[in-house]
């Protein structure tokens, strides 16, 4: 189903990019890797994070007179991976697998960021953005009601389990359909953005200061966020179609990267051009 990625936008009239940005309008960008130039970069940007596995916890029972499976009780957690990254860099191996005790509604909507800290009280955090609203499948579009589950690992004897230890709402000014990922900075300077409305919010979390979160305080600062589009093309239609992930390179500079286009009309040609991409950006 397509949902708008070439509406025009709130903002009335176009600038071109040569032109000074006001702040909340656009971020001026550059590309600086093209997909289709190099042989290695992956088709998938998701983080490893993403994707709820389907645990079945009752027996399939086969239904009389076909061979349709029949599932019944079926529970949706996502999988958090630890990995090792070898000495040279070249591969990881996965040193653990533990299910989180938050639950989805279906194999769809699961985490789709996520970041991790040490707590000011010596554990240590991940705190996993929810791709939908109200971490819903149902509910996905409801804008405005973006969600963050905060995490800590439990073991008891072989089982782990990354407990929930608080729900976390992100403000309504991140006015979002779907949010694809999530950056911090040590000083709690965060990005969130939304592949669905191709925009860039930008705030800041409470709690959170030389990269060490205060589990007690943590939580956005309503007052403060700035809102960005990525850059439009000159008819200004959305380019920048499936952005999936950001992070800072510094405070003023921030890279975003894009996922393949989705095929079968599902979006229009020219978000073809930004697809499978890296991009730089500097903040106005």
């Amino acid at each position: 189903h397509h949902h708008g990625h070439d509406k025009h936008e709130k903002h009335g009239k176009h600038e071109h990019h040569n032109e000074k940005k006001n702040a909340n309008e656009t971020i001026i960008g550059g590309e600086v890797v093209n997909a289709t130039n190099v042989t290695n970069v992956p088709n998938e940007t998701r983080s490893v994070i993403d994707g709820a596995k389907n645990e079945t916890t009752n027996d399939t029972s086969q239904a009389s007179g076909d061979n349709q499976k029949i599932v019944t009780n079926s529970s949706f957690h996502a999988i958090i991976e630890e990995l090792i990254i070898d000495d040279d860099e070249s591969d990881y191996k996965i040193a653990e697998q533990c299910s989180t005790e938050f639950e989805f509604e279906g194999d769809s909507k699961g985490f789709e960021g996520a970041f991790g800290m040490p707590g000011s009280d010596g554990q240590f955090y991940i705190i996993g953005l929810c791709e939908g609203n109200f971490c819903s499948e149902t509910r996905k579009f409801d804008a405005g009601n973006g969600q963050m589950i905060m995490m800590k690992k439990t073991i008891t004897g072989s089982n782990c389990i990354w407990e929930t230890v608080k729900m976390i709402p992100i403000p309504k000014s991140a006015y979002f359909r779907d949010y694809s990922d999530i950056e911090v900075r040590p000083n709690g300077k965060v990005a969130i953005t939304s592949q669905e409305d191709s925009q860039l919010w930008v705030g800041q979390l409470l709690g959170v200061a030389k990269g060490i979160i205060d589990p007690n305080v943590i939580a956005f600062d309503e007052q403060k966020f700035d809102l960005y589009d990525f850059p439009k093309s000159y008819g200004c239609q959305t380019v920048y179609c499936n952005i999936e992930g950001i992070t800072f390179i510094s405070d003023e500079m921030i890279m975003a990267v894009s996922d393949k286009m989705k095929k079968h009309g599902k979006q229009p040609y020219w978000c073809l051009e930004k697809d499978q991409s890296v991009h730089a950006f500097i903040l106005p």
